[in-house]
């Protein structure tokens, strides 16, 4: 056993050594497989009003980068809503079968 118990060796087909492999895809029962797209639409319009929301789902462990801070999304719905005018871009980290993403909220 090369690394002990809990541990597998997986081998990386030659002709994808030059591929960045963790940039679109993740090990699924050791298969290389496709990350999905987390989110379909990334671009929003809301109110600046405090009351009207922009909700969506994410997939369960995703975080979201805010003020320099990575926030888990606990419960797997994003909301957000604002006072302020202009266009407010978030980053989510998703988890490994899928691809981060940006959303961008246009506060008028």
């Amino acid at each position: 056993m090369l690394f002990g118990d809990g541990y597998s060796v997986m081998a990386v087909p030659a002709e994808q050594y030059r591929f960045n492999i963790d940039a679109t895809s993740y090990v699924l029962d050791g298969v290389i497989t496709p990350k999905s797209i987390a989110l379909e639409i990334t671009e929003y319009t809301v109110q600046a009003d405090s009351v009207d929301r922009v909700r969506f789902v994410v997939p369960v462990g995703t975080s979201v980068i805010h003020d320099g801070d990575i926030v888990p999304i606990e419960d797997g719905t994003f909301e957000f809503t604002t006072d302020v005018l202009g266009n407010h871009r978030f980053s989510f980290i998703a988890p490994a079968a899928f691809h981060h993403f940006e959303v961008t909220i246009h506060a008028v």
